[in-house]
């Protein structure tokens, strides 16, 4: 059986197209900085040649890394922020705060799955307003067992004989 990788390609083209671009940068100034190095250090003594050329392959790489780890960050927020605001949405909507609804940024991904989430909580306000009107047609007598009338009201049934 074959495997899809590219499930969302909204989401995953770009985000592969950056990191991809990122690495092939890198590398072309790596390998720019090998030459350099090479050309500079060729007059120096064999060992400081080597030192030297170490020291730049170092900071070079601490660079890199600082970069990757800045770009992977940005790159993840724009996904794990959005899934953080549906989850807190979500959290408010199971204890009943229906009206509650997810707000993106322009640059976050996964707006489809927002806008999917505001229209099911849309429907559940919209269905709890309609739950609610209909309770409230109901006049419950006082001292009457409102339980045992919201159990008629919903199988049409009585099991009280008259």
């Amino acid at each position: 059986m074959r495997k899809i990788y590219y499930v969302f390609p909204k989401i995953q083209y770009p985000i592969s197209l950056q990191w991809t671009a990122t690495v092939v940068i890198q590398l072309i100034v790596f390998g720019v900085t090998v030459i350099l190095t090479s050309r500079i250090t060729e007059n120096l003594e064999r060992d400081m040649a080597i030192y030297m050329r170490f020291a730049v392959f170092i900071a070079e790489i601490l660079l890199f890394s600082m970069f990757n780890f800045w770009l992977s960050i940005k790159l993840t927020h724009r996904i794990a922020g959005p899934l953080v605001q549906v989850q807190r949405v979500l959290n408010q909507a199971r204890h009943g705060n229906y009206d509650v609804r997810v707000k993106m940024r322009t640059n976050d991904y996964l707006h489809e799955f927002a806008t999917e989430v505001n229209l099911l909580l849309q429907g559940l306000e919209d269905s709890y307003g309609i739950l609610k009107e209909i309770q409230s047609s109901f006049d419950v007598p006082k001292g009457a067992d409102s339980n045992r009338i919201k159990q008629i009201s919903t199988t049409g049934k009585s099991s009280v004989k008259p």
